[in-house]
C-alpha cells in the first residue's frame, strides 16, 4: 500500500488518511499521556470522529472490527487493522465478526468458515487466506467440500474442520456476529467499534497516527 494512499470507506463516509507507519514511526502513540482526555476530547469531538452508540458500555476495553472477506475497503484497512492492533493496551480485549449480508449466496458460508477458523484458533491464517481468495483471486467459496479443501491447504486437519464446522457452536458464534451488527445500528462495513458503545466515525481527514490516538482515546473514555 503507497504511503500517500487515501482508503475512502465509502459505507461510512469516511476518508481515511492512511499513511502506514513501520511500527517503530507510532510505538509510543499509545502512551501519549501527555496530552488529557479533555485536551482528546476537545480535538476529537462526537460528531466529527465518533457516533455513540444506544448500546451497554463494556467494563474492560474492547476493541471490534465488524468485516466483510467481500469488502474492497475492509481488505485494504486490514493491513493498518494490525498496526492499530499493536498501539492499544496490552489488556485489551480485540476481535473480528464477520458479517453475512455481503456476498450474496457466499456470504452466509463465509461467515461460517470465518466462525470455524475463530473456533479452531487459526484465525490470524485463514482470515487473510479468505482475502486473498476473494478480493485477488476473485473466486469465492460455496460448498462445506469447497472450505474443507481450503482449510486443510493452510494447515487445519480434516478432523478439526469436520468437528467445527457448521456445528452449534460455531453457526451461534456466525449469527451473533449478524445480530450484533444490527443491534448496534451499524450500517457498513469496515465498522470499527470501541467498548461496544462508540463507532470510529472520521468525518474529516485523520492520518494514521491520529487515527490511532483516537482509538486510545475512546478506550479509556
Amino acid at each position: 500500500m503507497k504511503t500517500t494512499q487515501i482508503l475512502k470507506l465509502l459505507p461510512l463516509g469516511i476518508a481515511l488518511v492512511a499513511a502506514m507507519p513501520t511500527y517503530a514511526q507510532v510505538q509510543n502513540t499509545a502512551k501519549m499521556d501527555t496530552a488529557t482526555q479533555a485536551q482528546l476530547s476537545e480535538k476529537y469531538p462526537e460528531g466529527d470522529f465518533y457516533r455513540v452508540l444506544d448500546s451497554k458500555k463494556t467494563e474492560q476495553p474492547q476493541l471490534t472490527e465488524y468485516f466483510s472477506t467481500f469488502c474492497p475497503h475492509c481488505y485494504d484497512f486490514e493491513q493498518f487493522f494490525d498496526v492499530v492492533q499493536q498501539q492499544i493496551p496490552q489488556r485489551t480485549f480485540v476481535e473480528q465478526r464477520h458479517i453475512s449480508w455481503m456476498g450474496a449466496q457466499y456470504g452466509k458460508p463465509t461467515s461460517v468458515a470465518v466462525a470455524t477458523a475463530q473456533e479452531l484458533g487459526v484465525d490470524k491464517v485463514i482470515i487473510p487466506a479468505l482475502f486473498e481468495q476473494i478480493q485477488k483471486k476473485q473466486h469465492p467459496l460455496l460448498t462445506k467440500e469447497e472450505f474443507k479443501a481450503f482449510f486443510i491447504s493452510h494447515g487445519v486437519s480434516a478432523t478439526d474442520f469436520d468437528s467445527t464446522y457448521g456445528s452449534f457452536v460455531t453457526l451461534s458464534r456466525a449469527h451473533e456476529n449478524d445480530k450484533s451488527f444490527t443491534d448496534l445500528g451499524l450500517r457498513g462495513v469496515p465498522s470499527i467499534v470501541i467498548n461496544n458503545k462508540y463507532l470510529v466515525e472520521p468525518k474529516k481527514s485523520i492520518d494514521s497516527a491520529g487515527y490511532i490516538e483516537l482509538v486510545n482515546y475512546l478506550l479509556k473514555k
